[in-house]
Formats: C-alpha cells, structure tokens, sequence
C-alpha cells in the first residue's frame, strides 16, 4: 500500500495553474505582437498617402507660380493631366495632379495659367 504526503496533490494544483498562466500570457503575447504589426502598417500606409498628398500639392502650387513641374525621386510618380468639364477663367485651364508614393495614390485638382503646366498628359 502506498502512502502519499498531504503535499503531493497541492503541488499537483500549482503546477497546473502556473501552466495555465504560462499559456495565458502567451497568447496576450501573440495578440500584443499582431496587433503592434498591423498599427506599423496602418502607419506607413497614412505616412505613404499624405507624402503622395503633399507632393501634389507642392507640384500644383509650382505650376500656379508659373514654375517647371518638378521631377519624379525614387519612390514619387507624378502625373499632370488637363481636365475637361467646367469653364475655366480666362487665360487658365484646370489640371488634375495625381501623386503616388509607396501605392497609395492622391489627385488634387486645380486651376493653373495657361502658360504653366502641359496641355496633354505628362507622367515623370
């Protein structure tokens, strides 16, 4: 016949629950590391479109000012297009600048001199 202490079967309990809370904490673990990944993602998709925003906005804002559309870098395609539809002003003619960076993509639509901008569209 065999004896067992009073402390086998408590021992027992503990080791069941620290196995418990080891799993636990593992799994807010794998939820914390998914969820930090995908706020760096959403992040980068935001820090993405407003650079694309900001560089149409810099390219109508020169060809409003009579200057020469800037280049295309790396990472920034630029397209101008001329609009059709509305009447524009004299001596102006409405534009539509389209900027992509990292696949996010923003137009911006604006009115420019006639002797600024292309008349066809020009992708750099």
């Amino acid at each position: 016949m065999r004896r067992y202490r009073r402390g086998a079967g408590r021992r027992a309990i503990v080791v069941a629950d620290a196995v418990m809370g080891i799993s636990v904490l593992a799994v807010v673990a794998v939820v914390l590391v998914t969820a930090v990944g995908r706020q760096r993602l959403a992040c980068q998709r935001l820090t993405d479109a407003r650079q694309a925003v900001r560089a149409a906005e810099a390219v109508l804002a020169d060809l409003q000012a009579g200057l020469e559309m800037p280049g295309s870098d790396a990472q920034t395609t630029l397209v101008v297009r001329p609009c059709t539809g509305d009447a524009a002003p004299r001596q102006f003619h409405w534009i539509e600048v389209s900027a992509t960076v990292g696949g996010q993509t923003r137009a911006l639509v604006g009115l420019v001199p006639d002797r600024a901008g292309p008349a066809t569209e020009n992708s750099r």
